[in-house]
């Protein structure tokens, strides 16, 4: 079965479990380093909520075995009615921008890896990344969620994206707070050592930061002070920051020139065997100057 057969198999399959007059729409949809995705939006009757269902995923679980086709039918079938029953969002909250502007935030992207997507965003240039904005918003029983703000947002607000730029940093704190912790501590925590072996990583200079929340917490390292914070924990005036993805930063003493050309290997076979398509940052690591207050790559 070709992908244009297995979308149009799904849709027919699921017309018949639906309300007659219920509609069935296949969007394009860009995200993070320009991953085309097709959304499934499934709109009932007299629903506030269409939900978006991606199928790029299923095809692949189709084809790999890993779900039957009647079981992919009954998950997409299951996660709609787990999302047709959360609370409708109140549109005036993003569309007024006095409402909206209290939860607007910033992200940080590869620029060259997001060009599509940047033609139709606001975003700052950062070295060889890309600072975009977003609107959180809290989704019952979901968490956190987000929606991409887009140049039609900020011409509808008459805004700029320096004045998003500046709401966004005064809002970033509060709204995703930075977290830096110790590699050992997070290896801990997702139970890959254990309290025995903790001893033997407590002199890792390595420290992890993110955010709170965990998500496109790289950022951090936009917030005002938050590195020359970092550099004084790790007891030094230069760092190496090493972009493990869109949600984190690894950060660790500078090193020589030959080891920043093994780093910027480790980081590119890290990216291309581990880290999913969409939720690669760069694939070269960065380095911080305390004395400046600068960052390089």
């Amino acid at each position: 079965m070709t992908y244009e057969e297995f979308r149009g198999s799904v849709i027919d399959t699921l017309e018949k479990r639906f309300p007659k007059d219920t509609s069935f729409q296949i969007q394009k949809i860009i995200k993070t380093n320009d991953r085309e995705l097709d959304g499934l939006v499934i709109s009932e009757p007299n629903s506030q909520i269409s939900p978006t269902i991606y199928l790029d995923p299923f095809f692949d679980a189709f084809q790999s075995g890993l779900n039957s086709f009647d079981e992919i039918i009954d998950i997409i079938f299951d996660a709609y009615n787990n999302h047709r029953n959360t609370k409708a969002f109140d549109t005036e909250d993003f569309t007024r921008f006095e409402r909206a502007r209290e939860n607007i935030v910033f992200r940080l992207i590869n620029r060259k890896k997001n060009e599509k997507l940047l033609s139709d965003v606001p975003f700052m240039p950062y070295l060889d990344l890309a600072v975009t904005f977003s609107f959180l918003l809290e989704v019952e029983g979901e968490g956190l969620g987000a929606i991409l703000i887009h140049n039609s947002h900020m011409e509808e607000w008459g805004k700029k994206k320096e004045e998003l730029y500046e709401i966004a940093a005064s809002n970033m704190k509060r709204l995703l707070p930075p977290t830096l912790i110790p590699m050992n501590e997070v290896m801990k925590s997702i139970g890959i050592i254990d309290q025995d072996e903790l001893e033997a990583y407590d002199n890792s200079p390595l420290y992890v930061l993110t955010n709170e929340r965990k998500n496109y917490g790289a950022a951090t390292i936009l917030y005002k002070g938050e590195l020359r914070k970092a550099s004084k924990t790790l007891g030094t005036d230069k760092l190496c920051v090493i972009p493990s993805s869109v949600h984190e930063v690894l950060l660790l003493p500078e090193v020589t020139a030959k080891c920043r050309e093994e780093i910027d290997e480790m980081v590119r076979e890290v990216n291309s065997t581990t880290v999913s398509p969409d939720e690669v940052l760069s694939d070269h690591a960065y380095f911080y100057d305390a004395s400046t207050d600068s960052i390089t790559f």
